[in-house]
């Protein structure tokens, strides 16, 4: 407590004691250090909340102040004003300009250099031709005839490559809204702009894929979209995956032609934190992803700027199920990161029992846990030294995958028991089927595999009639498209059945009118 009083005070003012928080403010992360737009969004992450801020651009002698600002705790997000970029003789190449932002909170500024690279033929003003009235008039009873709608689009072309705001074109614009119908229809009549990027690097592939629209992924891919173009942050769509829950766009994504495998594998590139698509898979948390990635060839040795694999990352994170899949598929299990840990070492450290066995098994060896000062104390726990003796922790059943000579015998015995109980009503039968029986839970590897089988000759009616689902064939059909796998749907109609319980009263119907 703090007393505050004079000698000839009648009171004594008593206060808590008031802290100032004298941190410096530093800034974590920015969106961007070059732009491509005038009047670009940039976002900052600074090291502690502001509340009273101000920001303004410095570009030569002049003070402009930023908009649109706002603040979210430590993250600051404005617009640049309309900068002035002077006259080039070559009106050809781009403009570039240094300018720096100031932030000012409370007694502390911040200064940060940015680079504004602004094209000649960027102003669409200067490119876009006037289009012509009648042609317009002529396009619209076009249109009104045949129905057609390309015939409003076609007058349109010399506009389809103009910007906005943020650099996206009509296509960005498109996908980022997952309005399939649109883009298919651009694509018709203009693909110059198919891999034309925004202020952020990303090209319309990136925003499909990032909204999750399999249909904009497939019609773009079909009209020539490169999957190996990087944004601002060296991502490429590869990347763009751990944002995306569809199956499909997977399969549209990792299925490269042989020609792009040859020339070069984008499952490798880093971003610009050293992060392989296989790193993203794990830090998302995203199993299904990580093994198809594995499936189509991406390497998952490749070291980010720490020096981690996908390996110590997913030791990092606990994740035993990532973890023992690439184990599974021959990484290096010795790999040493940049701080010296090495994947023995952090199990031991977070005395993963499970992990630790998995790695010994692997060919971890009892040097990677290192001497001295670098061995981790954990090591010498009564629990880890017996499995770094020898000893071996029982995986539940329930987590163990069997080997598929043993599956299918299980499955065997599974179906002979079933059959033979005779006493046994059919509800209880229908509850007998395990987890691991449910064609439902095929990974998506299984059922593209399947999906090229059984979309042959219409053997996947077949596997409708087998499933009980031969009352979904007709309508599977009606909803065919050229891009669309009658198998791979005819699964996913039967697992979102499965999900609502939907079969199972379909299925103790069909028994009960059976013992009428």
């Amino acid at each position: 407590m703090v007393e505050a009083a004079t000698p000839c005070a009648s009171s004594v003012i008593v206060s808590d004691i008031m802290h100032r928080d004298n941190a410096p403010l530093k800034v974590i992360e920015v969106s961007h250090n070059i732009v491509r737009n005038t009047k670009e969004t940039i976002w900052l992450l600074l090291s502690k909340p502001v509340a009273n801020v101000s920001i303004s651009i410095a570009i030569g002698n002049r003070m402009l102040p930023v908009e649109r600002l706002k603040t979210h705790d430590k993250l600051v997000i404005f617009s640049l004003p309309i900068l002035v970029i002077p006259d080039k003789v070559d009106k050809t190449s781009p403009a570039t300009k240094s300018f720096k932002i100031l932030m000012r909170s409370d007694t502390q500024q911040l200064e940060l250099p940015m680079q504004v690279h602004v094209s000649a033929t960027s102003n669409a003003s200067d490119t876009a031709e006037i289009v012509d009235k009648e042609a317009l008039i002529a396009s619209l009873f076009e249109f009104a005839a045949e129905g057609e709608p390309l015939a409003l689009v076609k007058p349109l072309v010399t506009l389809l490559g103009t910007p906005d705001n943020d650099g996206c074109n009509a296509l960005h614009v498109a996908a980022r809204n997952k309005q399939n119908f649109a883009l298919k229809t651009i694509l018709s009549v203009l693909c110059e702009i198919l891999n034309a990027p925004n202020v952020r690097g990303q090209t319309a592939l990136h925003c499909a894929v990032r909204a999750g629209d399999a249909d904009c992924v497939h019609y773009l891919i079909s009209a020539g979209a490169k999957r190996n173009v990087v944004d601002n942050n060296l991502d490429t769509v590869a990347h763009y995956l751990g944002e995306a829950y569809n199956d499909a766009i997977y399969k549209e994504i990792l299925e490269t032609s042989s020609i792009e495998i040859n020339r070069e594998n984008i499952l490798a590139k880093k971003n610009c934190y050293g992060y392989t698509p296989a790193h993203v898979a794990v830090k998302k948390l995203k199993l299904s992803l990580l093994e198809a990635l594995i499936e189509a060839g991406a390497p998952v040795d490749i070291p980010d700027n720490n020096g981690e694999t996908p390996l110590l990352t997913a030791l990092y994170m606990d994740d035993a199920d990532a973890a023992s899949l690439l184990a599974q598929h021959n990484c290096d299990v010795n790999v040493v990161s940049n701080c010296g840990d090495t994947p023995l070492k952090i199990a031991c450290k977070k005395k993963n029992l499970v992990m630790i066995g998995c790695l010994l098994d692997a060919g971890s060896t009892m040097d990677s846990l290192g001497t001295g000062d670098g061995r981790p104390i954990e090591a010498d726990d009564e629990d880890v030294q017996r499995i770094l003796n020898g000893e071996r922790v029982e995986v539940p059943s329930v987590y163990a995958q069997d080997d598929p000579g043993e599956q299918e015998i299980n499955e065997l015995q599974s179906e002979e028991s079933i059959s033979t109980a005779t006493s046994t009503d059919a509800a209880t039968s229908y509850r007998l089927r395990t987890l691991k029986d449910d064609v439902s839970c095929l990974d998506y590897l299984t059922r593209l595999r399947l999906s090229k089988i059984l979309d042959v000759e219409d053997k996947w009616t077949i596997l409708a009639d087998h499933l009980g689902c031969g009352h979904m064939v007709e309508f599977i059909r009606v909803c065919l498209d050229d891009s669309s796998s009658p198998t791979m749907m005819l699964l996913d109609q039967y697992e979102s059945l499965e999900d609502m319980g939907e079969t199972l009263g379909v299925r103790l119907i069909q028994a009960g009118n059976e013992q009428q």
